[in-house]
């Protein structure tokens, strides 16, 4: 939870900050479940080569709405709010403008 102290701009960087970590952790999470399903039909494995290319793909390609959604992420415990309550914060706003995306 955050200190009283803290302003709007802090947060929002603290927000914008962890904001590219958890994107690329939810992406891992969505890559692992499609290798899963992958290995489960019997279809080849991919090398780290063309893991890492495609997680790079899928990171580049997110959209704002998908950002908007792990900065609330980030933000809601820091904020107390529930996800949902933390998308529309103006300090989530203002992290994705911090982070250009």
């Amino acid at each position: 939870m955050l200190s009283v102290r803290e302003d709007l701009e802090t947060i929002a960087r603290r927000i914008a900050d962890a904001g590219p970590a958890a994107m690329e952790q939810l992406v891992l999470a969505c890559m692992r479940m499609m290798a899963h399903e992958h290995c489960r039909r019997g279809l080849p494995e991919s090398s780290p080569e063309a893991w890492e290319e495609e997680k790079r793909g899928l990171l580049y390609e997110a959209s704002g709405q998908q950002w908007n959604l792990v900065f609330a992420q980030v933000a809601a415990p820091l904020l107390g709010l529930s996800v949902g309550e933390a998308m529309s914060h103006a300090a989530v706003k203002r992290a994705q403008h911090l982070a250009r995306v």
